[in-house]
This record gives C-alpha cells, sequence and structure tokens, in this order.
C-alpha cells in the first residue's frame, strides 16, 4: 500500500538518510506517483514534503518517477516546486518509443529537468528468456517479442544487445539506466553502450523494426496495473483511512473507544475475581451458574493448617 501523505513522506526520507549513513541523499523522488488514491495528494502533500527535506540539506535534487507520461507532464507542469529529475520506464525500447513520440522530452527541456530512461530492455520482454509473470504488458506485446526475439535467434544476434543498442544510441535522451546480476551481463551492457552493431545485427535490427514492432503501433500497457491495484486496495477506503483528516481523526476516535471497551471488560472480570475470592465455595458456584459460565470441577477439600498459618 502507498502512502503519499507528508508526514509519511517527510519521515521516509529522515529515516533513508539515516540507514543510509551519509550527509546527504542526491536525489529523493516520488515513486509511482500513479498509484495516490488522487493526484492532488502528490502536489499538496508529497512534493512539498520533498521540498522540506531538500531545503533541511536531507537530499541535493528531487523529482519523480512512474510509468504513465500524462501523469507525469501534469504533476511536472502543475508542481508547486521545482522538479530537477524525471525517470520514466520502458517507454524507449524497441516495442515502445513514446517518450519521444509524446512531448515528455520537450516538457523536460523547457523545465530544465534531467530526463532519466530506465528498462531499456522492457523489464525483460527484449531477451530470449520469458519475461517474469508479474510483468504488465498485455498477451499480444509480449506474443509480437517473442515473435522478434525467436526471429533475431534465428539469426543467431542477441535480441538484448540490439535492444541496449537501440536505447543508448539516441542523443537525445541523456541518461539511461540499466541493471545486471551478474559480471557478464555488466560486459554486455557496456559492450552495447560503447561498441557498434555488426552488419548483420544491423540489418536483424532494421528487419525487426520495420516489420515487427512499426506496424504494431506502441506497446504499452497504461491502466493495467491500476486497475489491478484499486480492485484489491479501494481508493474510497485508503483516502479516508490515509489523506483525509475526517477519516483519521475518525479512525483516531475509533480506536480510542475500542480502548475504553477493553478496558471495562478488564474491570469487570477483576471485579469479578475479587467478588469470586471474598465467597465461600457455595457462593462462589452460585454466582458462576448466575453469570451463565459453566461450574468448574470439583475441588479436593482443603488440607488442615498446622499452627493456622500454612
Amino acid at each position: 500500500m502507498f502512502d503519499f501523505s507528508f508526514a509519511k513522506t517527510y519521515q521516509a526520507g529522515k529515516d533513508s538518510l539515516k540507514r543510509l549513513r551519509c550527509e546527504y541523499i542526491t536525489s529523493l523522488q516520488v515513486h509511482d506517483p500513479e498509484f495516490a488514491p488522487s493526484y492532488e495528494i502528490i502536489l499538496e502533500e508529497t512534493l512539498p514534503a520533498l521540498q522540506k527535506l531538500k531545503e533541511e540539506g536531507v537530499c541535493k535534487l528531487i523529482g519523480i518517477t512512474g510509468y504513465p507520461l500524462e501523469l507525469q507532464q501534469e504533476i511536472i507542469s502543475r508542481s508547486p516546486v521545482a522538479l530537477q529529475t524525471s525517470l520514466t520506464y520502458c517507454h524507449y525500447t524497441l516495442s515502445d518509443t513514446s517518450l519521444l513520440t509524446s512531448s515528455h522530452c520537450d516538457l523536460c527541456e523547457r523545465k530544465n529537468i534531467a530526463l532519466i530512461n530506465a528498462a531499456p530492455i522492457a523489464m525483460g520482454l527484449h531477451t530470449h528468456g520469458q519475461p517474469p509473470e508479474w510483468h504488465p504488458a498485455k498477451p499480444e506485446t509480449k506474443a509480437l517479442c517473442a515473435k522478434a526475439a525467436t526471429y533475431c535467434k534465428q539469426q543467431d544476434v542477441d535480441i538484448a544487445r540490439l535492444a541496449l543498442h537501440f536505447t543508448m544510441s539516441n542523443e537525445r535522451i541523456p541518461s539511461t539506466l540499466v541493471s545486471c546480476t551478474s559480471l557478464a551481463e555488466l560486459e554486455a551492457n557496456l559492450s552495447a553502450a560503447t561498441g557498434t552493431l555488426t552488419r548483420n545485427e544491423q540489418k536483424v535490427l532494421a528487419h525487426i523494426m520495420d516489420k515487427i514492432f512499426k506496424p504494431a503501433g506502441q506497446q504499452t500497457w497504461d491502466g493495467v496495473e491500476l486497475e489491478a491495484y484499486w480492485r484489491h486496495v479501494g481508493r474510497t477506503l485508503l483516502t479516508e483511512r490515509l489523506y483525509s483528516k475526517d477519516g483519521a481523526n475518525g479512525g483516531a476516535a475509533g480506536q480510542h473507544d475500542e480502548m475504553i471497551v477493553i478496558g471495562l471488560v478488564l474491570l469487570l472480570i477483576g471485579i469479578f475475581i475479587l467478588i469470586a475470592a471474598c465467597m465461600g465455595a457455595h457462593d462462589y458456584d452460585s454466582l458462576v451458574e448466575l453469570v451463565g459460565f459453566a461450574p468448574p470441577p470439583s475441588l479436593p477439600p482443603p488440607r488442615p493448617k498446622l499452627f493456622g498459618l500454612f
């Protein structure tokens, strides 16, 4: 569950600095603002919290990340504070070049915002393996990418290398964020970033772009994850619990009432035990029957006391 409230955002920044054990954080970014029940929360609470952290020296830069480009553009245009970074992902790949065809690049250039392009292999779509089960792409998109990967394999070409080269060769995109899980992947990434394609690789790249991806159009999955998220979480309930002042007060009042009820129950139990301790065995059985409890098992007669003390 995402909590974009001012208090939670501000405390998260403080906690991150403490855990990292450094003097400051280079950049703090609002992650996946599309999962906020209202975008006004991002503008009125989250971004002001980041600005306060920046003013206090916790971070040097503040920005935003997320999948929907239109949402990022709206937040950047309406932000009450200046943003310095914008991270997008899966929007400049073999199957989706909307980072350039949309106005996002132009907006970042006008606002002097550093653009970071992530996931050049589309979170596993442009590899010879299967994308992860959680991948939000539509079945037709996955099938299209699998078709391109199969063609590349038939031509003895690594489609991941083509995808990295395709993304990193565009001079309009200032930086591309990639990941690796082994030294071999790191070396492959460096080779794709600094090397050139062979004639056969160039030919295969042109084929999959002209014959497979371009005719199919931009392959995006806007709204897929959001629909599943709100179906499970519930927009109204989340808003009332995390962001509504009335809801927050109501929640606190509800917790207060629960504590009163628990206290009364414990008090009654204590009174019952005290009364039972002061009564004889016969009266105790009567009391148990009166309150509706099952009678306790018969106890053996007490041992005679020694000198009246033990």
